[in-house]
């Protein structure tokens, strides 16, 4: 087993989620108008898009697992798990900045957040920020499941 199935392996043997919701565009550098995509994908299923990485040495410089995928993994997931369209990069930084204009610390805040926001709207739910641990409960729940939302670029 190597280094990274191994690490999300033990991230998930007390983790509470039943899903990823892993959001992203088609690029990288993403412009204003393109889409962003969240696909569901089974919590087990989740290590095939995951890559091991280092923190910034302002951060212990330790190993990390994030959710970086590549134009070859954004691809997969679609086909695999389908992606609906939850609104444009442009509307999902002006949501963003909105959530900041009104918070109480708004530094904590980022797109994985507004990712978690437009998926509540979608989804006819309330979103709260809460910063609970992933061994306690997903990011957003529903009926019982609880997914796990990831921006491109975040760490598990």
């Amino acid at each position: 087993m190597n280094a990274t199935a191994h690490m999300f392996d033990t991230y998930r043997a007390d983790d509470a989620t039943d899903f990823f919701a892993a959001a992203y565009t088609d690029k990288a550098a993403p412009r204003e108008s393109d889409p962003v995509r969240v696909s569901l994908i089974p919590a087990d299923d989740m290590s095939a898009y995951i890559t091991l990485s280092r923190k910034s040495s302002s951060h212990g410089g330790g190993a990390v697992l994030r959710f970086r995928p590549t134009t070859t993994y954004k691809v997969d997931m679609r086909n695999r798990y389908g992606a609906v369209t939850i609104c444009t990069y442009g509307e999902l930084t002006e949501t963003l900045n909105n959530m900041r204009a009104t918070a109480h610390n708004p530094r904590k805040l980022n797109l994985g957040h507004a990712v978690e926001f437009k998926l509540c709207e979608r989804w006819g739910l309330t979103w709260e920020f809460d910063n609970s641990s992933h061994k306690v409960k997903g990011d957003i729940s529903m009926d019982g499941v609880e997914y796990q939302v990831k921006w491109q670029g975040a760490s598990l």
